[in-house]
């Protein structure tokens, strides 16, 4: 298990990323919303782009979940349309989407 240390966005809570090469998931990252962090899990050394999909989650979670049980509530409704239609996935995609045209502020 490695910690990444690379440019973060502004957030009010820490955020910690780690490298877990073990993850039992099959996703290459893992965001978690938790009480007091963010803690985002990768399979390997991640892209920036997958660093901006999965910090869009935390973002998401700052604007408009500030307590951790209404973002988990609002993400398990968002799967009853299916894990790609999840509105905090589609989110997620379409800022990795413009990384792809255009690196946000705090990866230049």
């Amino acid at each position: 298990m490695t910690i990444l240390r690379e440019p973060r966005p502004p957030l009010r809570l820490r955020a910690l990323e780690l490298v877990v090469p073990w993850l039992p998931f099959h996703f290459d990252g893992v965001y978690l919303a938790l009480p007091f962090c963010h803690l985002i899990l990768y399979r390997g050394l991640p892209s920036q782009y997958l660093r901006v999909h999965e910090f869009a989650h935390a973002m998401w979670r700052e604007d408009f979940h500030r307590w951790v049980m209404g973002y988990w509530a609002s993400y398990l409704s968002g799967m009853r349309r299916g894990y790609r239609r999840n509105p905090h996935e589609l989110q997620a995609r379409a800022a990795q989407d413009m990384a792809h045209k255009r690196l946000p502020e705090w990866l230049e």
